[in-house]
């Protein structure tokens, strides 16, 4: 056995204790997406726990390249490839733990190793991104998009929502349109769908496309919901329906993008109520958490009072 596959099948071993626990069904009430929030913020699966074995089969996987050597480990190319992507792995779970400097670090080391590749920009443009540095950010998706040749959607759809997330409508406009054009993947394409739509909601102009036809898998229901063909009961009840594991994930997504259509209504207040019910979930490095908590701060929510505390047979878990 390799070292890499001793090391997955650590992972596996460890991740398997880490099982999730269940869920409560949501609240009743004319909120479903706010209600189901609060059944899941405090019994979710123990995501944390996770991420920090994700971390740790990490560096035991990169503590036996360094032991062993790469002569006894693997050999030439595939082993470099092996080191990468085991380097990827943990700059992961450190972001996804919100450890996002040690993420930063990490990728860096990735990028001085393959300076050639998109993807180690977009890496390291994203952790600069929730560390706030967003020029530094801005700078380091243009040179990805000079390496994938603007024909690689998900470039395309990554550097689109941070130009979102920065004010930049015009410019996010234009790169969803390219991704959308390329017509592939296709989730991706959803997703670039998704981001023209939040455009035009944030008060850009709107696409001239023609409309991308919501998927029966995510995000096609939030594509749906954003276009008004099925209400916000029915979303949250296709969030439910999904894996356990994504349920949160989903939910973060949806109740950023329920908070801008608020916010577009002039409902400042329920507005904030979804982009703090957002940060409740702590999805860690979604492009939804930061954009929820600049909106937070852009709307002077920081200032207001905090929410009411948590009840004391719901201690937080995960």
């Amino acid at each position: 056995m390799t070292v890499r596959s001793a090391v997955l099948a650590l992972l596996a071993l460890l991740l398997a204790a880490c099982s999730a626990t269940g869920t409560r069904s949501p609240a009743p009430g004319t909120a479903p997406l706010l209600a189901m929030a609060e059944s899941r913020h405090y019994l979710e699966p123990l995501r944390r726990q996770r991420h920090e074995a994700a971390v740790l089969a990490a560096q035991a996987m990169l503590g036996a390249y360094a032991e062993r050597g790469d002569a006894d480990s693997c050999e030439g190319a595939s082993c470099a490839d092996d080191h990468i992507e085991t380097l990827r792995e943990l700059a992961v779970a450190y972001s996804q733990l919100g450890l996002h400097r040690m993420s930063f670090a990490v990728y860096q080391a990735v990028l001085a190793q393959r300076p050639d590749e998109a993807t180690s920009y977009e890496d390291v443009a994203a952790e600069q991104m929730f560390l706030g540095r967003d020029e530094d950010a801005a700078r380091n998706y243009e040179r990805a998009l000079e390496l994938s040749r603007e024909s690689h959607a998900p470039t395309l759809g990554l550097a689109a929502t941070f130009s979102l997330l920065t004010d930049d409508l015009a410019r996010a406009r234009a790169r969803f349109e390219s991704c959308v054009r390329l017509g592939k993947p296709a989730r991706t394409v959803q997703y670039c769908a998704i981001g023209l739509a939040v455009v035009k909601t944030r008060g850009g102009n709107d696409s001239l496309l023609l409309a991308v036809t919501p998927a029966s898998s995510w995000p096609g229901p939030l594509l749906a919901h954003l276009r008004g063909e099925i209400d916000e009961a029915a979303l949250a009840k296709r969030i439910a329906s999904g894996e356990p594991d994504m349920q949160r994930e989903h939910l973060s997504e949806a109740l950023y993008h329920l908070g801008e259509s608020h916010l577009a209504r002039g409902d400042r207040a329920q507005a904030l109520r979804c982009f703090r019910a957002n940060q409740a979930l702590r999805v860690e490095a979604f492009f939804e958490t930061e954009a929820s908590a600049r909106r937070i701060r852009q709307l002077g929510g920081a200032d207001d009072p905090e929410p009411a505390p948590v009840p004391a047979q719901h201690a937080p878990i995960g």
